[in-house]
């Protein structure tokens, strides 16, 4: 793994740190991260993603998203007097969720406003409280405003990833690497042809784990591309904390040089990442944009009582 010191040179903070007279600029998170391999590995992800410093500068962002929750079962029928049983498997349900969300990336602070629903529902995180507003009616349902609660964290959360990992309360652990190879098919020069390309690369895993600070999962192995540190892939504990998930990143937007959102599909999972099962979520972000201040603020909303903090380290499919 190579030495991050362009990461600091080309930032100029060592020429600065000389000329202010050995003041300490560059700050102490960072400063110990880069005293061991996988905080490189941390860094170098967060500086192909745009850079903390940048980040830094960013107070708030508001997207556009969609969602689509599958959730699988079985039908079972009986047949003959004999009573054969058939199972075949079946969409349980599907649910196509549109919203746009509006975060405030200082405070955790997130508000959400769902699109094409009837009735209209908002909903919002204030840091210590949650709370839901359908059709203007102020929602006082515990159960609803707990899940409310662990899917604003969630989604917050896994907007900012890796800007969320910044964090020298956290534990990095290398866990090895996967080969795999970039697949491009293009046209031919004669019609009907086509020719592929394959360009073989690595992915660097790096297991996140959280002991001394809260987090919608209990841990993150993210998979690093070897050629520029972005993240291609994260396993995670699935939703209901049964299993596994990985959930494969592209289509990844640049905005105002740091790349967030895009296409993020989520499917069961064993140990090692591999695919087990067929899709059970997708997300596409779009329309992001980043701002320093905002007209209106949207996150408070008085009225409602608030429910107790979430705890569990699980998110919950809406």
């Amino acid at each position: 793994m190579k030495k991050l010191w362009w990461l600091a040179a080309g930032l100029g903070l060592w020429a600065a740190a000389g000329a202010c007279g050995g003041k300490q600029l560059v700050p102490a998170d960072i400063q110990r991260m880069m005293a061991t391999e996988p905080g490189h590995m941390m860094l170098r992800t967060i500086e192909g993603h745009g850079g903390i410093w940048r980040w830094r500068q960013r107070t708030f962002v508001q997207f556009e998203y969609m969602m689509l929750s599958v959730q699988r079962g079985v039908d079972t029928v009986v047949t003959n007097r004999r009573r054969d049983t058939t199972i075949s498997p079946r969409v349980d349900t599907m649910d196509n969720m549109r919203g746009r969300m509006v975060l405030d990336l200082a405070s955790g602070q997130t508000f959400l406003e769902g699109m094409a629903q009837t009735p209209q529902v908002l909903s919002g995180d204030n840091g210590d409280s949650v709370w839901i507003v359908e059709d203007g009616v102020p929602s006082t349902d515990t159960t609803r405003l707990k899940r409310a609660s662990r899917n604003l964290k969630q989604a917050q959360f896994d907007f900012a990833v890796p800007f969320q990992l910044l964090d020298t309360n956290l534990v990095l652990e290398q866990a090895g690497d996967v080969s795999t190879v970039d697949t491009v098919i293009q046209k031919g020069k004669n019609p009907g042809t086509f020719d592929t390309t394959l360009t073989p690369y690595a992915l660097h895993k790096l297991k996140v784990e959280f002991p001394n600070r809260p987090s919608p999962r209990a841990w993150y192995v993210l998979f690093l591309d070897d050629r520029d540190g972005r993240i291609r892939r994260v396993l995670t504990p699935s939703a209901d904390g049964a299993g596994r998930e990985i959930t494969i990143w592209s289509d990844i937007q640049s905005q105002l040089g740091l790349l967030v959102g895009g296409r993020r599909l989520s499917y069961p999972a064993d140990e090692a990442g591999n695919v087990t099962g067929p899709l059970s979520s997708e997300e596409r972000f779009y329309n992001v944009e980043f701002m320093r201040t905002l007209e209106t603020l949207p996150f408070t909303w008085t009225g409602r009582a608030a429910p107790p903090a979430d705890t569990t380290g699980q998110g919950v499919t809406p």
